[in-house]
């Protein structure tokens, strides 16, 4: 129909509308007539017209400027890229942010009851036949019917206890989650997978604004950093994130089905290296379930932080746009390194799992975390932390040494068995050499120190003089009296002639004698009495001192201070002579190091006020009695000196060290150094001074190169080498070194005979 058909018809058409009354009461007033009533809908007609030529021209515009054509480019890309990942959304939902509880999976449930049984079985035959072993009084055996039991329990309740972890980790996720973001009464296990990586790059706001319900993936990525942004997640960090998450999920299954046969391998093998890899591996993935989530959650919140201007990406300016797809990267790098390489080493050794390298690299990084142990402790100075460093790195080099033996050879029992049967012929056959130790004492490390030759103070000297100290002590109730020292050879024959009753009674009052030292004390009058009737008779009292005495208190005429007696009286004596008279005590050092004491001492007396009431004599350095206490330890503090001590680890298993002490003990031989020597008889090491190691060392090889190493069997035989094989000794030797089980030489030996070939 053409234009002007419509507009004839329009206006040909009568109308219902009545005609307007005239207003007659108004008189002849004429009013605007109503154009809409006289053309129809042509208005409306011409408008809607005008619409369409700009849509046209828009339209025309847009194709040839290219608008157009890019416009429905994109949007096809976004609807192909949309519906590319849609049949993967469903599954990343369920296995990303959380792990699914796959004991309760249908297939998983099935093969794992399969395998389960079927070790079941093998257990209960080798739990049978260790029965009928320990019947027969193999006592030996009991210990691996214990451990078949125990693979028994384990096997039945696997799946319960794995199911009962992914419930709790789930758990903790879902609080995780919450805590960081910093949202309530979201259950974050049904959002979708759309809506996790929406969130993203747009932040929290996707999964609580219900606008942004409606809006797909591409859409939202698109809005945020174009096209390009799109492509790159999508096609970017999506593959990766999904990658990661179902080689996690199918690793656990993987382990779940299988975790009866690596129990029951353990329980037949002995090796427990399987277990230990087994549990690296769960661990490490279970750990991988928790990181991804969390950098899931950290950006989540960082994005949101972002569009309020606010957080890191903020302050740094980078667009979520381009944050996003480089902490994945980083995320897959880190991934690769702590979980992705060691399961590939695990998947390529899968009956071990790779735990022998397990246990030899926790020994690798135990024995880094015990050398910087032992560098704090020297740092801080504490004995305790290096001892500590020393046990851990001890239990490191032990924990290498037990991987490499895991990893170099396959169990042993059935080559020793075979050895116990042909009496170790097959041993011979095999080319397996015997030997002893290589290393007698091995150095595993030092004990730093700082430590300050102790002081002390020996005698007593009043600075005054003469005549101060006659008047002051009279006046306490001191005698004058004489002091003298009677030779060794005389003190037997002194003993007894104050003994006799006649010189006893006459003299006995004013006599004090400490027979140890030889000293006499003679007071008053009847003190000279006693010395002139000791001269008569022969007693050497040429070498007297003068001065005061009271109660086994003599202070001489020049300040010497002596106690000849004990007991309440003198102790009284002597704190009398300290308040009366400045009373001094010297301290043990000698004289080229008192001197530069002193002169450091006073050199620094603002700290040390007391620092010129010290007395610095020919023969030392005298301390004032009543700051004895508070010099001592600033004089030793001057003394410090490093003391280093060197810990020697002996033969692996070897029993002789607490002997060998004993005989030393019993010997006198080394009684300037042995009681210096630390010995843990239990961790078989003995800690030395380093100034005293050459000593110990040529004790030791003296000792052990005058005895015969013997070996011990679970049986109590005695074995010794000779001529690179076992022999039967019969009895320990005499002079003999218990080196400890035979069974574990034997062990080392057939290892390094199979490293050989």
């Amino acid at each position: 129909m053409t234009f002007f058909t419509t507009l004839w018809l329009a206006t040909a058409t009568p109308t219902s509308t009545p005609p307007p009354e005239s207003d007659t009461s108004s008189g002849s007033s004429w009013t605007l007539p109503d154009w809409t009533t006289i053309f129809g809908p042509l208005p409306q007609i011409l408008a809607d017209f005008g619409k369409q030529i700009d849509t046209m021209n828009t339209t025309f515009s847009d194709i040839i400027s290219g608008h157009f054509l890019k416009t429905s480019i994109d949007n096809l890309i976004i609807q192909w890229a949309d519906e590319s990942i849609t049949p993967q959304l469903g599954v990343f939902q369920k296995i990303y942010l959380f792990t699914p509880r796959i004991a309760e999976i249908g297939f998983v449930r099935t093969l794992w009851s399969i395998v389960t049984l079927l070790c079941v079985i093998a257990l209960f035959v080798g739990i049978g036949v260790l029965t009928n072993q320990v019947l027969k009084g193999k006592v030996e055996m009991k210990r691996l019917l214990i451990g078949f039991v125990v693979s028994l329990s384990t096997s039945i309740i696997s799946l319960t206890v794995l199911n009962l972890i992914n419930v709790v980790l789930n758990w903790l996720t879902q609080m995780m989650l919450e805590g960081i973001i910093g949202t309530t009464g979201l259950d974050y296990t049904s959002i979708s997978g759309q809506d996790m990586l929406k969130a993203l790059t747009m932040g929290s706001t996707m999964l609580t604004d219900p606008a942004y319900a409606g809006m797909t993936l591409g859409e939202a990525l698109t809005g945020v950093g174009g096209l390009f942004s799109m492509i790159v997640h999508i096609y970017l960090v999506f593959p990766v994130m999904y990658l990661l998450a179902t080689i996690k999920i199918l690793t656990l299954i993987g382990m779940v089905i299988g975790v009866g046969f690596w129990i029951s391998y353990v329980a037949f093998s002995g090796r427990l290296e399987v277990l230990i890899g087994y549990l690296n591996l769960y661990v490490r993935t279970l750990f991988v379930g928790v990181l991804m989530t969390l950098h899931w959650a950290i950006f989540v919140k960082a994005q949101t932080d972002y569009s309020m201007g606010e957080g890191v990406w903020a302050e740094m300016g980078v667009h979520p746009a381009i944050a996003a797809p480089v902490s994945v990267i980083a995320l897959l790098v880190l991934l690769y390194f702590i979980w992705l390489k060691p399961l590939w080493r695990g998947m390529r050794d899968p009956i071990t799992l790779n735990g022998g390298k397990v246990v030899e690299r926790a020994g690798q990084w135990s024995e880094k975390a015990s050398t910087t142990m032992q560098a704090i402790g020297k740092r801080l100075g504490s004995e305790g932390i290096q001892k500590r460093g020393l046990n851990v790195a001890s239990l490191a080099r032990k924990m290498q040494e037990s991987g490499k033996k895991m990893q170099e050879s396959r169990s042993q029992m059935g080559k020793r068995m075979l050895s116990t049967a042909t009496r170790g012929v097959s041993e011979v056959l095999q080319g397996v050499r015997y030997e002893g130790p290589t290393e007698w004492a091995e150095q595993t490390g030092d004990i730093v120190t700082a430590k300050a030759a102790p002081v002390s103070f020996v005698g007593a000297q009043v600075m005054a003089e003469s005549h101060e100290i006659s008047h002051k002590l009279k006046a306490g109730g001191f005698e004058a009296s004489t002091l003298i020292k009677v030779p060794q050879t005389e003190r037997g024959d002194l003993r007894k002639m104050l003994a006799l009753p006649d010189f006893k009674q006459k003299h006995g009052a004013a006599i004090t004698y400490k027979e140890a030292t030889g000293e006499l004390v003679a007071s008053g009058s009847q003190g000279k009495a006693a010395l002139n009737e000791l001269r008569d008779a022969q007693f050497t009292v040429s070498d007297a001192a003068i001065g005061h005495a009271k109660e086994g208190v003599f202070v001489g005429h020049d300040g010497s201070v002596k106690r000849v007696a004990k007991g309440k009286g003198t102790e009284e004596a002597f704190k009398m002579v300290q308040e009366q008279l400045p009373a001094y005590t010297k301290a043990n050092l000698s004289p080229e190091d008192a001197t530069a004491a002193h002169r450091r001492l006073l050199a620094d007396s603002k700290r040390y006020p007391w620092a010129d009431k010290l007395k610095l004599r020919k023969d030392g350095l005298w301390v004032p009695e009543e700051l004895s206490k508070e010099v001592k330890p600033v004089l030793e503090g001057m003394q410090k000196h490093g003391v280093t001590r060197v810990q020697l680890a002996l033969p692996k298993g070897s029993r002789f060290l607490a002997r060998m002490l004993q005989d030393w003990e019993d010997s006198n031989k080394h009684e300037e150094w042995l009681s210096t020597v630390e010995a843990d008889e239990q961790k078989n090491r003995v800690v030395v001074p380093q100034e005293k190691l050459a000593d110990f060392q040529a004790a030791y090889d003296a000792y052990r190169k005058e005895r015969t190493p013997y070996w011990r069997t679970t049986f109590g035989k005695i074995k010794v080498i000779l001529d690179g094989q076992p022999v039967d000794y019969g009895q320990p030797p005499l002079k003999g070194l218990d080196m400890g089980s035979f069974e574990d030489l034997q062990k080392e030996m057939m290892r390094k005979q199979e490293a050989q070939r």
